[in-house]
Order: structure tokens, then C-alpha cells, then sequence
């Protein structure tokens, strides 16, 4: 699984806009189609080609803030939840992590490297273990 910043992002840590801390900010991850155009340049959420199915919510699920975590000069966000759609149909490509609570605005894209069909399934994404170099969100 590949993944990016958004550079929006970047810019709006220095702004002071997200707070990741439990009891912060809501952050959300949408799942997308391979026709969705997801990179760094995402600046905030959109509906546009988000998967369908009546077991997938438009705005995607919301993800469990687990307070940021710093080992030497590298600081870390996760979340504490592996997001889970069960009996689902779709095919997605990307997702899109986000804050619900400041204007839907962009944090990461995540790519899984090619499309992913789910038939009458269950779909998750695994949150990669709080270290240096496999944190979902670190700052180096």
C-alpha cells in the first residue's frame, strides 16, 4: 500500500489546523474507484467516484485518534481501529484519510497499488504498526 501527504496538509500542521490528540479533531477514511484521481495535491474531500453500496456510508468510516508519539526525531500518528466494511460489493483503489471536523480537509491518500474487488464480503484496511518507518502518518 502506497501512501502520500497531502501537501495542504503539510502546509495546514504549521497553521495549526488538525488536532490528532484523542478527543480532537474527527477523521474519516473514504474509499475510492479507479477512476478517482487521489494524490498529494487533494486539498479535501469529495464524493466523486467514492465507492456505492448500501453497506458503504458516503464519507466513509470514522477512524479511532490515538494520541501522536514521537521516537527519536521521528513523530507518529495512528489510529487505534482497523477500518472495517462488512458484506459489501465494490471495487476500490484508493482512500482517503480526512478531517470531518475541519471542512472535510485532506490528510493522506493511500494507494493499494492496483483495484481491489470485494463480492458479498468484508473489506479492511490494516493500520501499520506505530513505528519510525511503518507509522500511517509520520513526520521525519
Amino acid at each position: 500500500m502506497a501512501q502520500a501527504l497531502c501537501t495542504s496538509f503539510k502546509k495546514e500542521l504549521f497553521e495549526g489546523v488538525h488536532n490528532f490528540a484523542s478527543g480532537g479533531d474527527a477523521f474519516k477514511i473514504a474509499l475510492y474507484t479507479s477512476s478517482a484521481t487521489l494524490n498529494e495535491t487533494t486539498t479535501v474531500y469529495s464524493s466523486s467516484n467514492e465507492v456505492v453500496h448500501a453497506n458503504y456510508g458516503a464519507g466513509g468510516l470514522l477512524l479511532t485518534n490515538v494520541n501522536p508519539s514521537t521516537s527519536g526525531t521521528t513523530v507518529m500518528v495512528t489510529f487505534g481501529v482497523n477500518p472495517l466494511w462488512t458484506s459489501v460489493t465494490f471495487t476500490t483503489s484508493q482512500a482517503l484519510i480526512y478531517n470531518d471536523t475541519k471542512s472535510d480537509k485532506a490528510v493522506a491518500v493511500l494507494d493499494f497499488g492496483g483495484s481491489i474487488a470485494v463480492s458479498a464480503g468484508n473489506f479492511m484496511i490494516t493500520i501499520p504498526a506505530v513505528t519510525p518507518s511503518t507509522a500511517l502518518i509520520r513526520l521525519l
